[in-house]
């Protein structure tokens, strides 16, 4: 058995794997995803005798997180043949696949779960609730989008979500664009709502598909334009990179202090290079880590700094999912000191509704 990328003119072939796992899929979507997304992704498989038993398709997104644009996979079509599931063959392409990652300096990666427990031992965690929200008027004028207005359309939706959220996929033409044929594909559309009193401006965006009945993909509305009708677990994320990722973290604003440092202690299994014990350097903009040398450090600090910066109350010892779920304001671990949490700013506010 071997892993390996699939080249352009190879993806095809693991579209046999897709509709066994994925038999839920319209043949309209299965089609759709075999000519657009499969243009600029990566397939890894795990092959044997010339069969692919195992796959994991990763799909880059431009994430804009805290204003900075930053490529992100977005992880899909993770399946193994029925016959050879519980061999290892998905834990092998899930390792090389992160440090693959690792190796291209991303922080961290994404999928949406059809079962959150099959990821879970891979270190993946939720951090994003999907909502559904509902207009509270029906008093408004609708307008098919199409591809001539995408431009328009991106731009709309990158002041709307830079407005409310810290991490989102970065929208421009060409998104809008894919986006189109993934509603077409499962017999949706895309809208821009506006008011009658103002029809030269938008107000919202809604798109719905669904071949036998139809559901929202997406409602991007003003809050005094709509309610709120449930959210539920949708998008689980792992760090990739550590180092990479914690340069978005800061500290708070209303630290007096300039730099704190903190010893970080992290356990990730599966990734060795961000396993072990990390001097973490954060101030008001950004942090950094370097490895905790003792030698080193004790030669850098004067006695009394290192007391302080390395008390026990600035001491965090953390799995990767933990780290993952608190620093992407998502669930605060209990052994995380008052101290740390008084500090530390963590992501709060992340929107990641792709589905493919």
């Amino acid at each position: 058995m071997k892993n390996r990328y699939l080249s352009n003119e190879e993806k095809r072939a693991c579209e046999g794997l897709w509709s066994e796992a994925f038999f839920e899929d319209s043949d309209s979507f299965r089609e759709y995803y075999f000519t657009e997304k499969v243009k600029t992704n990566q397939i890894l498989v795990a092959e044997k005798d010339g069969q692919i038993l195992s796959m994991i398709h990763r799909n880059p997104y431009q994430l804009n997180i805290k204003n900075q644009k930053v490529i992100c996979d977005y992880l899909v079509g993770v399946a193994t043949k029925i016959e050879n599931r519980g061999q290892g063959y998905m834990r092998s392409l899930l390792k090389q696949a992160f440090l693959d990652m690792y190796q291209e300096d991303m922080p961290f990666c994404f999928l949406m779960p059809a079962d959150r427990r099959i990821y879970e031992p891979f270190d993946f965690v939720y951090v994003f609730d999907q909502p559904v929200w509902e207009l509270k008027s029906k008093d408004w004028l609708e307008q098919d989008v199409t591809e001539e207005s995408a431009k328009e359309i991106a731009d709309w939706m990158n002041e709307w979500l830079n407005a409310r959220y810290d991490v989102f996929t970065w929208r421009d033409e060409d998104y809008v664009k894919v986006l189109l044929k993934e509603l077409k594909s499962e017999n949706g559309s895309l809208e821009a709502l506006k008011a009658p009193e103002n029809p030269h401006q938008i107000k919202a965006l809604r798109a719905e598909w669904g071949m036998e009945k139809k559901e929202q993909r997406l409602l991007y509305a003003n809050a005094d334009d709509c309610k709120k009708i449930k959210q539920e677990p949708a998008i689980m994320v792992r760090i990739v990179n550590l180092p990479e990722f914690l340069k978005y973290i800061c500290l708070k604003d209303n630290v007096a202090e300039q730099e704190v440092l903190y010893q970080l202690k992290v356990r990730d299994k599966l990734l060795e290079k961000n396993d072990g014990i990390w001097i973490w350097h954060v101030n008001h903009k950004e942090s950094f880590v370097e490895v905790f040398d003792r030698k080193v450090f004790w030669k850098k600090e004067s006695d009394e700094q290192q007391e302080k910066n390395l008390q026990k109350e600035r001491t965090i010892e953390l799995e990767i999912s933990e780290l993952t779920s608190w620093l992407l304001g998502y669930k605060i671990p209990e052994n995380i000191s008052e101290t740390v949490k008084a500090e530390i700013c963590c992501i709060n506010r992340i929107f990641l509704d792709e589905i493919v």
